[in-house]
């Protein structure tokens, strides 16, 4: 079942159709999906579950006290529910400038050695600068007894979908520390993973058990451009089988 929650955004009957393979997944197992708005519930819940449940921090991009919270068209959660009606799983997406956010990225983290030109990666006549609606996602998460199951993966093939064929963006990023990089290529199936800067602040390493690796410090930009994941459709909808 799919509860549509979103004052703007709408999983229609020709959505439903053209991604079938993938919502059945979720049906067949017994998992519902909720498109929500409610960004102020999304956050109050991921950040009542303990360190054991989801061993990492709250991605603050998301936060309600953000301005763009207020504007319904900028972003939407997703939520994954079993049939007692149990949150098992979370995705966020908003409308970010990916330049506005590296920068950002650089001055929290206190980046010294970072990448000056992400453009530098893409083929000539494509730009993150120039490219509009570009989509941002975060604070993915699936409850621990519910791992190992795809679900991971394939919501985060939900949130492309809607990112593209829904609210009508051209492009999806995101950032992972550089151990996740062939998770992020090979299951998530973005387009690329590549390098954009590293920490070397210890202060963001305090409290860890053991001492960072250069995985830990390392982290990368990944994105889909809508063309690319557009065109893998018929490929992508024999994974759900």
């Amino acid at each position: 079942m799919i509860t549509q929650s979103h004052p703007v955004y709408f999983l229609n009957d020709d959505f439903k159709e053209r991604h079938k393979n993938l919502l059945n997944y979720f049906s067949t197992n017994n998992i519902d999906i909720e498109i929500t708005d409610d960004i102020e519930t999304f956050e109050n819940f991921l950040k009542s579950l303990s360190f054991e449940e989801r061993k990492y921090n709250y991605d603050e991009t998301f936060s309600v006290s953000s301005s763009f919270a207020s504007n319904k068209n900028s972003f939407f959660c997703l939520l994954l529910k079993n049939s007692n009606n149990e949150i098992i799983g979370t995705y966020a997406a908003r409308n970010l400038d990916p330049i506005i956010f590296l920068g950002n990225l650089r001055n929290h983290f206190n980046l010294t050695n970072y990448l000056e030109n992400p453009d530098d990666y893409l083929p000539g006549g494509q730009s993150f600068a120039s490219t509009i609606n570009c989509f941002y996602s975060g604070n993915q998460w699936v409850k621990s007894t519910y791992q190992n199951k795809k679900f991971d993966i394939f919501l985060d093939h939900l949130k492309k979908n809607i990112i593209f064929d829904v609210v009508g963006g051209n492009m999806n990023f995101s950032v992972h520390k550089l151990k996740y990089k062939n998770y992020h290529l090979n299951d998530l199936l973005y387009e690329r993973s590549e390098w954009i800067g590293t920490i070397t602040d210890e202060y963001f390493f305090n409290g860890l058990e053991t001492p960072p690796t250069i995985e830990d410090k390392t982290y990368n930009l990944t994105w889909a451009f809508k063309d690319t994941w557009q065109n893998k459709h018929n490929e992508t909808k024999l994974l759900y089988l």
